[in-house]
């Protein structure tokens, strides 16, 4: 496991690793300070799924602190349905993705 930190001491990033791959959930953090460098708030960016090195399944995007994109790898390309969420139950927008292309 590989952990990166901002100038603060601030974890911005957590990257497991299993055999000099990726393996298990690369974890990306933001964050947001006062003038003083104090943590106002502390926020999970994305959440991807690494299989061998490449995405493989369920990986989770945070663009806001009220919504997620939830979108399905393969082999590390974009496969199958995709889903934006609003507060963790209201689907708003619905993808497909073939090979990587948005197709629906």
């Amino acid at each position: 496991t590989w952990i990166f930190y901002n100038e603060h001491g601030d974890t911005l990033e957590i990257i497991n690793y299993r055999s000099g791959k990726k393996n298990g959930y690369n974890i990306k953090y933001n964050y947001s300070y006062d003038d003083s460098v104090k943590v106002i708030s502390k926020r999970i960016v994305s959440r991807e799924l690494y299989l061998n090195d490449k995405k493989e399944g369920k990986s989770f995007y945070y663009p806001t602190d009220s919504t997620v994109l939830e979108v399905n790898f393969s082999n590390g390309t974009k496969n199958g349905l995709a889903y934006e969420i609003l507060h963790d139950t209201l689907v708003i927008s619905l993808f497909e993705y073939k090979n990587g292309f948005l197709v629906f």
